[in-house]
């Protein structure tokens, strides 16, 4: 059926060939765009599934252009990138050229520099190299070293092997990536190259590097190919950034590289027909600015178009508006046969059109028209009474389970660029009112109206309503989140990474909407609301919530989970260590020698010993066991640092070093989202229902006041604890009165009120942890992992005065007996670069940054001396293995050496509270008798018991996901009790 069908569709444009410049034909106008997989081997070589990926998508398409590679072992953007900077790299991208040529399409190489987008993670720790040592425009965006003279000749040079192993591995082309900002885009752009030499200044002297790279690539192509061998150029027509590229930038850059041997260019944009986003108000689609101000040279190279091509359609709307090739993107990773669709659907819309037409008589054109169905191949026959009449169009979403049959690498599954298709429908058995719902959304002052458009089980729809005016940067924000959320067909999917407040208005906006409309569904039969029933409700969506809901949920019970914030999270999202755990294989794999004996030992001590033993053993018997169970569901802490009192490092946190909790909440709620857990937000319980002395539901209250009942008998209860609540805190420790808090804003007690009301006993109410390092202006928390990766703290004199491993209360207590009752946590570069978690700090601008010493004591209106001497004494300690001065034993990891050199201003602040309801091992909530409260548990800050009389840093992740876990088991288990 696929030969007829490209026999038949020579009438189509998209469908005929097409020859470039140097000769090589395409059998049609589609290409598969360029697409991250992140599929690569540690190394950059190419896997299997890589191949095999690339191999299910080729045949029909004229050409696919195989994602970005990197030219350079400093170069690669994303993990899991694959790389052509050496020779080994050739046979592997061999097998993938030819899984791709075998099948009859053309192969492409794109490959590139990540410039000064590189993380450091991904280069061991090293900065990455840019044209000018000026950071990215992004939160936490490295500072980069520039390249010298010497070594931008290099950078070309290596390009040029680059287009070498294309060759020999068998690539049809390659396509330079000189688009989304990295490292050729850098050197034309007047934002990220500053420089004075030959390779920057003016626009002219900019284009000079991109200019080079082409004339090295066609060298090569000349030395080792056939005069066959695409070359191509990919460009991002505008940078928004002032200074930035301007299209009249990149159109000077086109016209001069037409004349340096360029087969085509590629336009990368997120839609074929996007307009300007420097000059809003001129609406006209940037292809058509190209195509009418483009120079005669330019005019003779073919353009290829991609952004929202999924059907027939859009792609001959590419081609309407002056592309003359059309690359497909996502659709192609969703459906591997898209141009084989497409097809289909055109034959369809043709025979539709044929059927249709007036035919006046039965003779002469009636023959005709059978003789040219004939002089088709007569595939068109065979076909007719396959095809509907009007072919559906395509949908761009991915079955959640048809990953394996799509042969997409589990890498790329978990990509962003995926994951927003996947459609998992966590809200598929919720009942909506069909219609759309108008709701208000504000963002710092901003009065934006939203429409959301429901069926009765999915999102349909998310629109600015007319006339709405908002910037560029909302706007892009917005569609992000809308994509997520239709995707997801669920308002619970990731913020937009330095757009939370945004992202989270949005999904609030959502999740109201999503609300009135399912009342409105159950109050549809004649006013009477039909009362919902599940197994299990779990109260609060932070980590113990959401660890709970999948535990039950996998064993077998109905969930619900109700969040009175607008978004879930809780506490969780903030936590930045890790989770701590003894004996652990992550420790054995790295060879640190642990003991859960040890674990118990440290964690009793540093709670004063008044943690319940019973509750701790549990704690540090279950520990590693639910390291493996995140592991399990996709979440690997890897990595591992330790925190004040322990002596051993056991804080497991992510490979990348990245704060802990936004990754947890991350990867718990893709978990909620496969198994279609539901999630109400914006919803307080205010009453567990009993009857007969056993739970029979919860009563619920929403954010507009209204009420409604959900029949359970087993609820959960984990809604953290009371920091945020200054009046119950002033309560237990009136000393505290005016402290800041690191906690979100729904940390105000009301889980233990709620089970306080049932009879619940509570323990240690008095017990509430200061946490000695939180930026006072921002309550912003400086993560206990920077000491833990051998950072020291300053007095306001440059003398160190405690031993920062020290347990919180002690290094809180220090800090407030100093006279000015604040101190400086004091780190170099490389702790930076082994802490990414500062990385938030300098995008917020709370560090103090210096290239020496000397000047950071001046910035800090502190003695130098003072603070040198601090600095050599602890150095001389880390080389001699002992902290004599202050008894420090452990995170002794290196001297504190390596500049610029880095301060941040701290303070205690109240950070958690150890005391809460009694629970059992189990998670069973204890009545003042001990005995339990059936069909009730708690897990996380909610419980008291577990820390004593202060909490370790790290234990508290420890502690959600372990009873957490247990909870949700427990109560699954209820169900069949009764």
């Amino acid at each position: 059926m696929k030969l007829g069908l490209r026999k038949i569709m020579t009438g189509n444009p998209l469908l005929q060939a097409f020859r470039f410049p140097c000769g090589i034909e395409l059998k049609n106008r589609l290409i598969m765009a360029p697409m991250t997989t992140c599929s690569g081997f540690y190394d950059g070589t190419v896997s299997n599934e890589l191949v095999e990926y690339y191999r299910a998508r080729a045949g029909s398409l004229g050409a696919i252009i195989v994602e970005s590679c990197f030219i350079d072992n400093s170069g690669p953007a994303f993990p899991g990138a694959i790389g052509v900077d050496s020779d080994s790299k050739i046979s592997g991208l061999a097998r993938l050229a030819a899984a791709i040529k075998d099948k009859g399409s053309r192969a492409i190489l794109q490959i590139y520099h990540g410039g000064r987008m590189v993380s450091p993670a991904l280069i061991g720790g090293r900065s990455p190299v840019a044209p000018s040592a000026i950071a990215a425009p992004r939160e936490g965006a490295p500072v980069p070293v520039a390249l010298t003279e010497a070594q931008v000749e290099e950078m070309i040079a290596k390009f040029g092997d680059a287009v070498r192993r294309a060759v020999k591995a068998g690539f049809d082309g390659v396509e330079l990536h000189g688009a989304n900002t990295y490292l050729i885009q850098q050197f034309y752009s007047p934002n990220s190259n500053r420089r004075s030499d030959k390779w920057g200044g003016n626009r002219e002297k900019r284009a000079a590097f991109p200019l080079a790279v082409l004339d090295i690539a066609t060298e090569a192509a000349q030395s080792f190919a056939d005069e066959n061998f695409i070359i191509g150029y990919r460009f991002s027509p505008e940078e928004i950034e002032e200074p930035g590229i301007r299209f009249a930038d990149s159109l000077y850059l086109l016209e001069e590289m037409a004349g340096h041997g360029l087969d085509y260019v590629h336009f990368s944009m997120g839609h074929i027909l996007r307009p300007s986003l420097v000059d809003r108000q001129d609406k006209t689609p940037l292809i058509r600015k190209f195509i009418k101000e483009r120079g005669a040279h330019l005019a003779k190279i073919p353009v290829i178009g991609v952004g929202g091509v999924v059907n027939r359609q859009d792609a001959e709307a590419a081609l309407a508006n002056g592309y003359d090739l059309v690359a497909v993107g996502k659709a192609c990773i969703a459906y591997p046969d898209w141009a084989d669709i497409i097809s289909a659907q055109d034959l369809a819309g043709d025979k539709a059109a044929a059927e249709t037409a007036p035919v006046s008589t039965p003779g002469k054109a009636g023959e005709n028209r059978a003789a040219t169905a004939v002089e088709a191949g007569g595939e068109a026959a065979d076909l007719a009474g396959l095809l509907p009449a009007e072919p559906a169009a395509l949908e761009l979403y991915i079955d959640s389970t048809k990953r394996e049959e799509l042969l997409i690498p589990e890498p790329l599954w978990r990509f962003s660029l995926v994951e927003a298709m996947i459609r998992d429908m966590s809200v598929e058995n919720a009942k909506f009112h069909a219609g759309t719902y108008q709701e208000d959304l504000s963002d710092d002052g901003l009065r934006i109206v939203m429409n959301v458009t429901l069926e009765t089980d999915r999102i349909k729809d998310i629109t600015l309503a007319a006339g709405t005016d908002i910037d560029e940067e909302f706007t892009a924000c917005f569609n992000l989140v809308r994509g997520r959320i239709l995707a997801a067909n669920s308002p619970h999917i990731d913020a937009v990474a330095g757009a939370t407040a945004q992202s989270e208005a949005v999904k609030q906006a959502v999740s109201k909407a999503l609300m009135k409309s399912s009342r409105e569904a159950l109050s549809e039969s004649g006013g009477e609301v039909v009362l919902q029933r599940y197994d299990v409700v779990i109260i609060g969506a932070g980590g113990a919530g959401l660890a709970a809901a999948i535990e039950a949920k996998d064993n077998g019970a109905k969930v619900l989970i109700v969040e009175k914030m607008p978004v879930v999270g809780g506490n969780t999202i903030k936590a930045s260590a890790g989770m701590n755990a003894a004996e652990t294989h992550f420790q054995k794999a790295k060879g640190i020698i642990d003991h859960k004996a040890l674990f118990f030992q440290e964690t009793m001590r540093g709670g004063h010993h008044k943690n319940n033993p019973s509750l701790l053993w549990y704690f540090v018997e279950h520990a590693p066991e639910a390291v493996a169970w995140l592991e399990k569901h996709g979440i690997s802490l890897s990595d591992i640092t330790t925190t004040g009192g322990m002596s051993v490092d056991r804080t497991h946190r992510p490979a990348d070093r990245s704060a802990v909790g936004g990754y947890l909440i991350s990867g718990l709620l893709k978990n909620v989202h496969q198994r279609h857990i539901d999630i109400m937000t914006n919803t307080a319980a205010s009453e567990i229902l009993r009857e007969n002395g056993k739970v029979a539901g919860v009563r619920l209250r929403d954010s507009e006041g209204e009420e409604q009942i959900i029949l359970t008998k087993g609820v959960i209860v984990a809604t953290g604890g009371f920091s945020a609540n200054s009046r119950m805190v002033e309560k237990y420790r009136p000393e505290l009165k005016g402290f800041v808090t690191t906690n979100h804003a729904g940390a105000t007690g009301d889980g233990i009120k709620l089970l306080e009301r049932l009879g619940a006993d509570v323990v240690d109410m008095k017990e509430i942890q200061i946490h000695p390092t939180v930026e006072q202006s921002s309550s912003y928390l400086i993560s206990e992992a920077v000491r833990g990766g051998g950072a020291i703290l300053v007095s306001q004199a440059g003398k160190r005065f405690v031993n920062e491993m020290e347990t919180r209360d002690k290094v809180s207590g220090a800090i407030i007996d100093l006279p000015e009752h604040y101190a400086y946590i004091i780190f170099d570069e490389q702790i930076r670069r082994e802490n990414k978690a500062v990385e938030q700090y300098i995008a917020r601008n709370l560090v103090i940054e210096a290239a020496i010493i000397v000047d950071l004591a001046a910035r800090l209106e502190m003695n130098a001396d003072n603070l040198e001497k601090s600095l050599r004494n602890y150095n001389a300690a880390v080389a001699a293995g002992e902290d004599k001065e202050f008894g420090r034993i452990t995170a002794l990891r290196q001297p504190i050496d390596k500049a610029p050199f880095y301060a941040v201003r701290i303070a205690p602040g109240i950070h958690h509270t150890m005391g809460g309801v009694k629970i059992d091992p189990d998670s069973a909530v204890l009545d003042k008798e001990g005995d339990v409260i059936e069909g009730v548990w708690a897990a996380g800050e909610v419980a008291g018991g577990v820390h004593g009389g202060n909490r370790i840093g790290g234990n508290a992740v420890a502690d959600i996901i372990i009873f957490g876990i247990t909870a949700g088991r427990q109560a699954a288990a209820h169900k069949f009790k009764r």
